[in-house]
């Protein structure tokens, strides 16, 4: 009887039922989904190095200078780059750039490069070439582009190529200053011969004279010191979200408990003992509570896994960053217990109010509670 009197009473109060469940609702989407957006900026950050820059592990010539590629046969998840500084010349303006010689055999073995290209196919042929997405920006015609760069005698060349397609690494470190080449094509136009200035790999590489080996998190950590700086600041404003957030919840509990004296007042007058009295308005504020937070848990919980594995394009917002190493897809953490916690907590701050008012008219009379109603 007690479940069906509170099952009526949700029915018959719709508007405060909506308004109490929207409350906290939203208290729990803005939890579950702001914590997976900050915690997942370090995220960002691997996924830029690892997907297209360094792979998991990278060896990189200690003199910054291409040098003679290791003995690497036995290690098949490894790729070589030969990268070198460059300038695009265009109607007497030279555009500093980097040009990428990689390795088509073996580039597939770390990356999923197949993905980057757009607009066409990766250059094969060696008058072709490949364009960063973010460098388009500064060319005005794509379609030939003249590359002048020094060469291993210290002599400066350039060549006229022809773009095969637009490279989109969903890096701004390489897609707004580097355009791609097969390795075989800049090793004749540089003259540097099977040499290279790095080797990246899914596997950790063994150590070889004039190479330094480097993780993809070594490679990432002044970004990642940098987003160390971010996430307090992010995990502050995200804070006092979550607490006002929480006191939006406690004050329309409160508020929407106290409109009921005249309630409660008439239901002590039917005989309800305190206890059923309270268990009523505990199990109401429940059953909105446990429905609003699964359903706002569900939708921002799917958004969260959905974006910790798809992420947010933000191609054409962050293109003003230059040539910052972070990832144009913004990626969340999803976490089942956080998920958890969030429930369990909105619960709790609901219930509280509840708790706490009844607890203080526990030994109020009918007449007393009509009386402080009107």
């Amino acid at each position: 009887m007690l479940f069906r009197l509170a099952h009526y009473n949700i029915r018959r109060n719709p508007t405060r039922s909506i308004l109490s469940s929207l409350v906290i609702a939203l208290g729990v989407f803005v939890a579950i989904l702001g914590q997976g957006l900050v915690m997942g900026i370090d995220e960002n950050v691997m996924r830029a190095h690892t997907q297209s820059e360094t792979g998991d592990f990278v060896l990189i010539a200690e003199e910054n200078s291409p040098i003679p590629l290791p003995d690497l046969s036995a290690h098949q998840n490894w790729t070589d780059r030969l990268i070198l500084p460059a300038e695009i010349i265009e109607n007497g303006i030279q555009i500093p750039i980097q040009i990428i010689g990689y390795n088509p055999q073996k580039q597939s073995s770390v990356f999923q490069a197949q993905t980057w290209c757009q607009n066409g196919k990766w250059p094969y042929e060696k008058n072709h070439i490949g364009i960063g997405s973010g460098l388009t920006s500064l060319l005005d015609s794509t379609k030939t582009i003249t590359i002048a760069l020094e060469t291993k005698n210290n002599i400066q060349v350039a060549g006229v190529f022809d773009t095969s397609c637009i490279i989109h690494t969903h890096n701004l470190a390489l897609d707004s200053i580097s355009v791609w080449l097969p390795i075989s094509t800049l090793e004749t136009l540089s003259q540097y011969r099977q040499e290279r200035t790095h080797i990246l790999s899914r596997n950790p590489l063994p150590s070889s004279t004039g190479w330094a080996q480097y993780t993809a998190t070594q490679r990432a950590e002044p970004m990642l010191a940098v987003n160390r700086i971010r996430k307090k600041v992010l995990q502050s404003i995200y804070g006092i979200i979550i607490l006002i957030a929480s006191l939006g919840i406690t004050s329309t509990i409160l508020i929407t408990i106290d409109q009921r004296r005249s309630e409660l007042a008439i239901l002590r007058a039917l005989g309800l003992s305190k206890i059923q009295l309270l268990t009523i308005i505990l199990y109401e504020q429940l059953l909105i509570v446990l429905l609003s937070s699964l359903l706002a848990a569900t939708i921002s919980g799917y958004l969260n896994y959905y974006w910790s594995i798809r992420g947010i394009d933000l191609s054409q917002q962050l293109q003003g960053l230059g040539s910052t190493s972070v990832s144009l897809v913004l990626y969340t953490e999803f976490s089942w217990s956080w998920m958890l916690i969030c429930i369990l907590s909105t619960i709790m701050i609901a219930l509280l109010p509840t708790a706490v008012f009844t607890y203080f008219h526990q030994n109020l009379e009918p007449a007393t509670l009509l009386r402080e109603a009107q």
